[in-house]
């Protein structure tokens, strides 16, 4: 899978196993943070932190009314409901 971000972003960016609570931290890779490795079906949740202490640019693509995902995006606290991180996820089977 990857996440995309901005060239000049400092960002640590992992997956979350939300039924076993294992994390797995991706890798950065010119424009976007990746993880090769295969996953089981489940519920996941990606989770971008800046330990910057000066803002970061992030791709995020905003919609009018439209929800792209099953649970909101929520950036510091605050709930985006028409927010979505810009990701990819490839089945190579």
């Amino acid at each position: 899978m990857s996440v995309q971000i901005h060239q000049d972003s400092s960002l640590k960016v992992s997956l979350h196993d939300q039924q076993n609570g294992q994390t797995w931290h991706l890798k950065r890779r010119g424009d976007s943070y990746r993880l090769s490795r295969s996953l089981k079906a489940g519920n996941y949740q990606i989770r971008v932190a800046n330990q910057a202490s000066q803002k970061q640019p992030i791709a995020i693509l905003k919609t009018d009314h439209y929800q792209m995902a099953g649970t909101s995006l929520v950036i510091a606290g605050q709930v985006q409901k028409d927010a979505s991180l810009i990701y990819l996820v490839r089945n190579y089977q």
